[in-house]
């Protein structure tokens, strides 16, 4: 994925649903995301939900480590042997 680009909603999904496929279904909520008609993310986890705007992949695992949980590989366990 380019950087400089904003994410679509379904890319921004797929950055959590790889995470979690990498270090299983406890690494991280399943999140939900979808472009509201002003152009803005409706993002949805467990009982929250944030409107916000369209983000870079950077700035996209930035915001989900500061609200959802870590995305770095040393702060998850693998489920691989």
């Amino acid at each position: 994925m380019n950087d400089a680009r904003s994410l679509t909603p379904r890319e921004a999904e797929a950055v959590i649903d790889d995470c979690i496929e990498r270090f299983g279904l406890g690494a991280l909520p399943r999140v939900s995301v979808a472009e509201q008609g002003d152009g803005t993310w409706c993002v949805r986890w467990e009982q929250f939900e944030r409107s916000v705007g369209p983000m870079t992949e950077a700035g996209w695992r930035a915001w989900v480590e500061e609200n959802i949980g870590s995305l770095d590989p040393g702060d998850l366990e693998t489920t691989e042997a």
